[in-house]
């Protein structure tokens, strides 16, 4: 266990004591680099014994797709021991979890958990461009927020945009809004951009009220993140809160008859897979924006909900 977890806990032990109820987050290699140890997550789960207690897993173990190497299987077949272990000793009134992913590993490990949506990280509306529809045709920007992760089929995509902004007979720009932690994915949009002569351009770090506004100016949002864990991610939330019909893809690694989209968005998000890509996306891109949307509301809406049922 690292010093700072130790730290953690200690902090943890001193603080509870003073609450009747506990909301867990879980999303172990948040926390740690290797994720949490047995010995920590045990700990924790005596300490959390002894109080009212909701878990939201927006993270499980690891190794657990079709095709994940040995090593990572092995290590996660032990993190999901130690993660049965822990609810068997903490003992939670309520598991939650925000992707489908999650939820259909927990489920298959013999915890039943409740989808519980992730609101966006930019929950502002702030001021209002009125950009319409039109203008966004016109001059169509195709936004990224978040980390463009490594593991996405960049070139399908930017071949799927040449298609669609030729059917509209225009030229995106692609903007990757705010600061970007790892580069790698970024590269790979480039090299592939490139290769059409699509620009790509980086706002840098940005306020909450700047990227309101790039949401409202742009025609339609990428998310990086696989289709079955879309719901762990706050950078697409933002995104479909602001209006901005979103692109995914579908890595094939959850059943498609457990496969859900996250909150009310189920028709704002345009896979890369669907053969009717194109117009789908036009459809959307053409139509009026809809009004901002609280997801911070409709999460505390639901929860509240739970827990009005017990």
């Amino acid at each position: 266990m690292s010093p700072d977890l130790g730290h953690t806990l200690s902090s943890i032990s001193s603080i509870l004591p003073k609450v009747d109820a506990v909301s867990l987050h879980f999303a172990p290699y948040s926390f740690h680099p290797k994720g949490l140890s047995i010995r920590t997550l045990i700990k924790l789960a005596v300490i959390l014994a002894k109080k009212t207690l909701h878990i939201t897993f927006h993270e499980i173990w690891i190794g657990a797709f079709p095709k994940a190497p040995w090593r990572e299987r092995l290590i996660g077949g032990l993190q999901r021991k130690s993660i049965q272990r822990f609810l068997q000793i903490a003992k939670p009134k309520a598991v939650y979890s925000t992707n489908a992913a999650s939820i259909d590993r927990l489920r298959k490990a013999g915890i039943a958990p409740k989808y519980l949506y992730l609101f966006g990280n930019i929950n502002t509306q702030c001021k209002t461009i009125n950009k319409s529809a039109d203008e966004c045709i016109k001059k169509p920007i195709v936004t990224f927020f978040g980390t463009p992760y490594l593991n996405f089929p960049y070139s399908q995509l930017i071949e799927n945009l040449v298609d669609l902004f030729k059917s509209l007979r225009t030229e995106p720009i692609i903007r990757i809004l705010g600061a970007v932690r790892e580069s790698t994915g970024l590269s790979l949009l480039r090299e592939e951009a490139k290769h059409y002569a699509l620009p790509v351009e980086e706002t840098g770090r940005l306020s909450t009220e700047d990227l309101a506004i790039e949401f409202q100016a742009a025609a339609c949002g990428v998310s990086t993140t696989p289709f079955d864990a879309l719901g762990k991610s706050s950078s697409t939330a933002a995104m479909l809160e602001h209006g901005l019909p979103v692109v995914a893809h579908d890595d094939g690694d959850t059943p498609q008859e457990v496969l859900f989209a996250p909150g009310p968005f189920k028709e704002r998000i345009v896979l890369l897979e669907q053969t009717d890509f194109v117009n789908r996306l036009i459809k959307l891109i053409k139509a009026p924006k809809p009004q901002f949307f609280d997801g911070a509301a409709y999460t505390a809406d639901s929860f509240i909900s739970f827990l009005s049922s017990k």
